[in-house]
């Protein structure tokens, strides 16, 4: 199957990525005068090559065309011909302008599959990036200090563009029913309501869910990220029995007793993570993870990117003829051909 990928920045190009993943051929078509933005993007190789840009393209075949001359508009033409798949995230005006709105396409080609990517649900023209939407949909939420925080990676790119992928595979199982094809619309707005799933479910049933204290989650007690003597830590206790060890570890069997009910937890959440917090300052991190995981409560350090040993992810890392190299993300574990074309 063939998926030609006008899409820039990120969540397009990541779905179109998916797919190439799975074993899909992607092209990527750009237009010389008005390239991916994520050209520009750092961090750059010694080549001076973006490696955003990079590890969002590196199992495409990078075609261009200038997509607003008549050469260029019959090229594409010829290609959606051949293609199953089109993918992009231009303003719905601009689209037209192109000739490259869904009706256009399919007088060409009507078993073609398209996705559009968009900012907001129903406003395909207004623009947004995903520092904005976490602002828009609630993600900046405020902490103790009344400052608002962003999620440290564009996590409403990266799941509508994951979204995507599996919303053309749907499509494309139906077009196996139905000999049609489709035009789907994926927005970083709807895509918000995803990761906020059973927040945005209490919001609906007019329930009030206030974490006390930014680094813990507001529906499990505890869930968060904890001081200890030497540095950051994370655990979280889902159920009661995860509770009751937690607290015999930390010697603070009188609090499991007083607090075993999940219900009361809640209710008393900042006595409960006090209480915690207190006690887990007075040994290291890691003596608390160790003794943590020996009785099967779930804790983890809080590690930085340079902390990760990559090396533990071999079978994952793809490398190109000039050595830059790139976690894949496929929906499978499937072995993929890496080799990158030019």
């Amino acid at each position: 199957m063939r998926v030609l990928d006008f899409s820039r920045a990120l969540a397009g190009p990541l779905c179109a990525r998916l797919l190439g993943e799975g074993g899909m051929e992607v092209w990527k078509i750009e237009d010389p005068t008005h390239p991916d933005l994520a050209r520009t993007w750092g961090p750059f190789s010694d080549s001076g090559e973006s490696l955003y840009y990079w590890g969002l393209n590196f199992n495409k075949t990078l075609v261009t065309t200038q997509l607003d001359t008549l050469k260029g508009r019959e090229q594409i033409r010829k290609w959606v011909r051949e293609a199953d798949v089109v993918i992009d995230n231009f303003r719905s005006s601009t689209r037209e302008h192109l000739g490259l709105s869904y009706e256009r396409l399919t007088e060409a080609n009507p078993r073609l599959i398209m996705a559009s990517f968009q900012a907001y649900h129903t406003a395909s023209e207004r623009p947004g990036l995903d520092i904005t939407l976490q602002a828009h949909m609630g993600f900046t939420r405020r902490t103790a200090d009344d400052v608002p925080q962003r999620v440290a990676v564009p996590a409403i790119d990266i799941v509508t563009g994951m979204q995507g992928a599996i919303g053309i595979l749907q499509a494309l199982t139906r077009r196996n029913d139905t000999g049609s094809g489709d035009h789907l619309v994926f927005s970083l707005e709807t895509s918000s309501l995803l990761l906020l799933n059973h927040l945005a479910t209490a919001s609906l049933n007019a329930c009030l869910i206030n974490a006390p204290d930014p680094m813990m989650n507001p529906v499990i007690v505890p869930n968060g990220l904890f001081e200890t003597g030497d540095g950051w830590m994370a655990l979280c206790t889902p159920s009661n029995e995860s509770f009751r060890r937690l607290c015999h570890v930390l010697r603070l069997d009188d609090m499991a007793l007083k607090y075993l009910d999940s219900t009361a937890r809640l209710n008393h959440a900042q006595d409960v993570t006090t209480s915690i917090k207190e006690r887990l300052k007075t040994q290291s991190a890691q003596s608390w993870v160790t003794e943590l995981k020996r009785v099967g409560v779930v804790a983890e350090l809080v590690r930085s990117l340079e902390d990760i040993v990559w090396e533990n992810y071999a079978d994952l890392i793809v490398t190109d003829p000039v050595g830059h190299r790139v976690l894949k993300t496929s929906l499978s574990n499937r072995v993929i051909d890496a080799e990158v074309k030019r």
